[in-house]
C-alpha cells in the first residue's frame, strides 16, 4: 500500500472513531434523566432528597469521610442552583423527626438533652431551632384544627427559647437555612451536623408517654391525679434550700429527718382519704419521668430508687437515656422528686468537700472514691427513710379511729402501683453495683448519717 492510501486509511479510522464518539455522546444526552437535557427545581429537589438520605445512611454505617463528601456535593449543588433547596430539604426531615418523636413520648427538654449527650453544643442549638419553628403546627394550627393546650409544654418551650436566645430570630419555614448563615461554623460542617442531629433524633427508640405530646396517644391513665397543694410545695422548696445551706451537719440532719416524717404523714392521709372513694373519679396511680445526670448516674439512680421506694414508688432506669421513670400516687411522687433533689444536692456538697483523693501509694482515686460515696450515701439513707417511714405509720396508726385499717390501705395502694409498674415498666433487669474505695463508703455512710430529711415533716397535716 502506497504512502497516499495508508495516510487516507487512516484518517477514515480517525473519522470513523470521531463519527463513533459523537453518536455515543448523543445516545447519552438522550438517555438523560432531565428533560431536554436541563434540570428543573423538580429534577433538583429529588437530587437533594436522594443525596440527604445517602447522607444519614453513611452517618449509621459509621462513614463519615463519605458523609462529608456528599455535604460537601450539597453545598457545591445549592451553590450552582442559587436556591436554599438544600437547607429546605434538612428542615423537612427534622420536622417529620420531631412529629414521629412527640408521639413516641418524647418532650422538648428531652430531646435537646438527648441530643446534647451525644453531640456538641451545636446540635443542641439546631434541634432547640427546630422545637420552637415546629411549634406553630400545633400552638398556631390553621383554622377549624385543635389548638393543642399544655401548659408544661409552653414552660419547656419558653425555657429553650430563653436559653438558646430564639424568642425572634427562628424564621418559620427557613430555620436551617437562617441557622446555617448565623453560625460560625462553615457551610458544609453546618450541614453535617444538620445531618447528624437527624441520625441522632431517628436512633431514639418510643418511651412511656407522660402528661400531653401534640399528636400523640393519650398517656396511661389520664385520670385526673392528686397533687401536693401549692402552699406546701412552696414551704418545702424554702426548707430544702435552708437545709441545703447550713454548714452544721446535725441541723441538716434533724430537718431532714422530720421532713420525711411530715411528708409521710401527708401522704398517709391522702391514701385514707382515697379510700373512703371507690367512685370513677378515684385516683389511681400514674408515672412520671425523672432526669439522671452524670457524673456517677449509677449512684444517683440508686439514690432516687430507695427515695421513692421510701414513699411507696416503684423506678425504672433507663440507663443510655439518663432517666429513670417513677410510678406511683402523685402526691407520693412530687414528694420523692422534691426529697431526691434536695439529698443530690446534700451528697454533692459533702462529697466534693472532700477534694481530690489519693490512696496509700499516692495514686489519684477520686472517681472510685466518688462513686463508692454515692453509693454509700444512697445505700444509708435508704434505711433512714425506711425508718422515718415507720415511725410517721405508727404515728398516724395511734391517731385515727380504726387502727386495723390503716395498714390494709396502705399495702392496698402499694399493690396497686407494683400492678401498674408491671404493667407499663415491663420485665426489667436487675443489677447491683460494687463498692470498690472503702474511704468512699465511710464517708457517704457519715454523709448520709447527717443529712437533712426535714422536707417530710413539713408535709404533715397540722393538728388543731
Amino acid at each position: 500500500m502506497g504512502k497516499k492510501n495508508h495516510k487516507a486509511a487512516s484518517a477514515a479510522r480517525r473519522c470513523a472513531r470521531k463519527a463513533k464518539r459523537a453518536q455515543r455522546a448523543k445516545t447519552h444526552e438522550s438517555a438523560s434523566p432531565y428533560r431536554d437535557g436541563i434540570r428543573t427545581e423538580h429534577d433538583i429537589f429529588g437530587e437533594v432528597v436522594c443525596s440527604w438520605r445517602a447522607t444519614f445512611g453513611a452517618l449509621v454505617m459509621g462513614d463519615a469521610a463519605r458523609a462529608r463528601l456528599m455535604v460537601d456535593s450539597l453545598c457545591l449543588l445549592q451553590n450552582q442552583s442559587g436556591t436554599s433547596v438544600v437547607g429546605d430539604v434538612l428542615e423537612l426531615e427534622l420536622l417529620e423527626a420531631l412529629r414521629d418523636l412527640w408521639k413516641s413520648g418524647w418532650q422538648p427538654v428531652e430531646l435537646v438533652r438527648q441530643v446534647r449527650r451525644k453531640h456538641k453544643s451545636a446540635h443542641d442549638e439546631l434541634v432547640a431551632a427546630a422545637i420552637i419553628a415546629q411549634s406553630c403546627e400545633y400552638l398556631e394550627p390553621a383554622p377549624g384544627a385543635r389548638r393543642f393546650e399544655s401548659a408544661e409544654w409552653v414552660d419547656q418551650l419558653d425555657t429553650l427559647a430563653e436559653r438558646f436566645e430564639l424568642h425572634e430570630s427562628v424564621p418559620k419555614p427557613g430555620f436551617v437555612t437562617s441557622w446555617v448563615r448565623q453560625t460560625v461554623i462553615d457551610d458544609p460542617g453546618a450541614y453535617l451536623v444538620g445531618a447528624e442531629t437527624v441520625v441522632a433524633l431517628r436512633a431514639l427508640p418510643e418511651i412511656p408517654i407522660v402528661g400531653e405530646c401534640p399528636g400523640a396517644r393519650k398517656p396511661a391513665n389520664s385520670r385526673h391525679h392528686v397533687g401536693l397543694p401549692i402552699k406546701l410545695v412552696d414551704k418545702v422548696q424554702a426548707l430544702l434550700a435552708k437545709a441545703e445551706a447550713t454548714e452544721f451537719e446535725q441541723e441538716a440532719d434533724a430537718l431532714t429527718q422530720k421532713a420525711q416524717e411530715l411528708m409521710s404523714r401527708h401522704s398517709i392521709d391522702a391514701a385514707l382519704l382515697a379510700a373512703c372513694s371507690d367512685g370513677p373519679d378515684r385516683e389511681t396511680p400514674t408515672q412520671q419521668r425523672i432526669l439522671v445526670d452524670d457524673p456517677y448516674s449509677a449512684g444517683k439512680s440508686l439514690l432516687l430508687q430507695v427515695v421513692a421506694q421510701a414513699n411507696r414508688c416503684r423506678t425504672a432506669w433507663w440507663e443510655p437515656f439518663g432517666f429513670t421513670m417513677v410510678a406511683g400516687f402523685q402526691c407520693d411522687i412530687e414528694i420523692a422528686e422534691l426529697l431526691y433533689g434536695s439529698l443530690l444536692v446534700q451528697a454533692t456538697m459533702a462529697m466534693l468537700a472532700h477534694g481530690s483523693i489519693r490512696d496509700e501509694f499516692g495514686r489519684v482515686s477520686t472517681t472510685s472514691f466518688r462513686k463508692s460515696f454515692v453509693v454509700s450515701f444512697a445505700n444509708r439513707i435508704g434505711d433512714r427513710l425506711a425508718e422515718s417511714v415507720d415511725a410517721a405509720v405508727d404515728a398516724v396508726s395511734s391517731e385515727v379511729d380504726d387502727q386495723s385499717g390503716l395498714l390494709p390501705v396502705l399495702a392496698s395502694r402499694e399493690g396497686e402501683v407494683r400492678s401498674f409498674a408491671e404493667q407499663h415498666f415491663g420485665n426489667l433487669k436487675s443489677s447491683s453495683l460494687t463498692v470498690t474505695n472503702h474511704r468512699g463508703l465511710v464517708a457517704g455512710t457519715i454523709a448520709a448519717n447527717t443529712a437533712d430529711l426535714t422536707i417530710l415533716n413539713e408535709m404533715a397535716p397540722q393538728s388543731d
